[in-house]
């Protein structure tokens, strides 16, 4: 989610001006990011079964993430950068720069 002011419903303006601009991963509203994290909604509406990640709604950024979803994608990012380099093209080039014209 990231939305603008201009790109709120209504239902999102009366909740932030009434206070309540925190966002948690299951859309319920709070005032906290503390009671946003630790939303109780978040069990049973989320694939992880808690709060993954709050939003401001009024600037549209993350103020909070889950540790584990970030070493999830930590991890698929060096998964990915592994298989990168594992699929790349070898050269004998990569050994011994002499012989960097033969390619297999």
């Amino acid at each position: 989610m990231t939305m603008t002011s201009t790109e709120l419903s209504v239902h999102q303006l009366r909740a932030a001006t009434g206070g309540y601009c925190y966002e948690c991963s299951c859309g319920e509203l709070y005032r906290l990011v503390s009671a946003a994290v630790e939303c109780r909604k978040c069990r049973y509406y989320t694939d992880h079964g808690y709060c993954t990640e709050v939003y401001d709604i009024v600037t549209g950024t993350k103020v909070y993430e889950s540790p584990v979803i970030a070493n999830e994608r930590e991890r698929e990012v060096r998964e990915a950068e592994y298989r990168r380099q594992a699929e790349a093209p070898f050269t004998l080039g990569d050994a011994c720069p002499e012989l960097a014209q033969i390619t297999f």
